[in-house]
């Protein structure tokens, strides 16, 4: 297998707000030859929405926390 290298400024990286919550979609699968997509999450604290529950059929789906918690703002 190959390794992909890929470097992209953040001003490249297309962003939307889902509510107050912010998505930044960092690589694609066309970054990555199909390999993965990378998304960060910039979740907002209660009373917003959190994401909706969801199944991937064939995905894999892998979360990596780096501040607060699953529940942190939501007791």
């Amino acid at each position: 297998m190959t390794s992909l290298g890929v470097s992209r400024s953040a001003v490249d990286c297309e962003s939307v707000m889902v509510g107050r919550n912010q998505v930044t979609f960092l690589l694609g699968g066309h970054d990555t030859a199909g390999s993965y997509s990378l998304t960060s999450f910039v979740i907002a604290p209660s009373p917003a929405p959190e994401p909706p529950l969801h199944v991937h059929a064939v995905e894999e789906e892998t979360i990596y926390l780096i501040e607060g918690g699953p529940d942190s703002d939501r007791r």
